[in-house]
């Protein structure tokens, strides 16, 4: 239900997102819920649910997303209702916040030297690929993204095989690259 009002860019939670505000929609069959938001309202429905209520994430009063709690049953909606989700919400943010600003650094390093080190990883695949292949670093790179899609591989992971030798560029293509005198490479 999330990925469709993301997708679709409209739906209960979207809405409550963009007011800041919660919404209610104690009966997601009625024909103002349908106006509203039909495709959600049509999924929602087929899946089983006839009520929802949406609630802002809010930080420092702003809100950084949406909680949806959707109901089986038509409903109208109680103060226990309301504020069961709302304390839900505020935990979900506190989650999110709880870090120190120093931890938060850490971890955007820590990412972002791991994304550096797979990225190396793939340039030096691609060279070793292009070098022991006779191919373009670009005919290497294609070879090795459509090696790891069809295995189902992360591009990353290929990559480390290919540069620690437990895999080699000659395994992407199944050709035998030993030298055949030709200038060329030999196939089996």
């Amino acid at each position: 239900m999330e990925l469709l009002q993301t997708q679709g860019e409209h739906g209960p939670c979207l809405d409550a997102v963009a007011a800041g505000t919660p919404v209610e929609v104690p009966d997601l069959s009625a024909p103002e819920s349908h106006r509203r938001w039909p495709d959600f309202t049509d999924v929602a429905t087929t899946l089983g649910y006839r009520a929802v209520l949406a609630i802002p994430m809010l930080l420092d009063g702003h809100p950084i997303g949406g909680l949806n709690v959707l109901y089986p049953a038509v409903r109208e909606f109680t103060d226990y209702d309301r504020r069961l989700p709302a304390v839900l919400a505020a935990s979900a943010v506190m989650a999110l916040v709880r870090d120190d600003a120093a931890h938060r650094r850490a971890k955007l390093t820590e990412r972002t030297l791991g994304l550096i080190h797979d990225r190396m990883h793939v340039d030096h695949a691609v060279g070793l690929t292009a070098g022991t292949l006779r191919i373009t670093p670009a005919a290497a790179r294609t070879l090795l993204e459509h090696h790891a899609r069809t295995h189902h591989t992360p591009l990353r992971a290929l990559a480390q095989h290919i540069t620690t030798g437990s895999l080699t560029p000659a395994d992407l293509t199944g050709a035998d690259t030993r030298d055949t005198g030709t200038g060329g490479t030999g196939t089996t």
